[in-house]
């Protein structure tokens, strides 16, 4: 099991609790929507509107609904930044840490950890 079984439910509560909050893409996975050509891939924030748990493939996964509402995204948290000044940061970004530690154990290299790009929300 890559997320640790009693802080995730606690996390992922936490933050359905928190809904709606918004966050910002990580440059990879901007880029990545753009070469797909995603509607709203240039959109600087986000905004969360539900959670869910993936399991091991995706873990804490954050349901964004553009407001034209035209294509949902169910994206990772580890592929989100989350504002520094929200109560739930520190959490977010040590299950984020640990995440990205536990597939890099398992050779997913293509993580990139949200922390280590300096853009993240203020």
């Amino acid at each position: 099991m890559l997320d640790h079984p009693e802080k995730t439910p606690k996390l992922l509560a936490a933050l359905k609790a928190a809904v709606p909050f918004e966050v910002e893409l990580t440059e990879r996975l901007a880029n990545q929507l753009r070469a797909q050509h995603h509607a709203g891939a240039d959109q600087k924030h986000y905004t969360v509107s539900d959670l869910s748990y993936a399991g091991d493939e995706g873990g804490i996964v954050c349901h964004i609904v553009p407001p034209e509402k035209r294509e949902a995204l169910v994206v990772s948290l580890t592929h989100l930044h989350v504002p520094r000044t929200m109560p739930l940061a520190a959490a977010v970004a040590d299950y984020q840490k640990h995440r990205v530690k536990k597939l890099k154990k398992q050779g997913r290299h293509e993580i990139e950890s949200p922390r280590a790009n300096r853009h993240a929300i203020r």
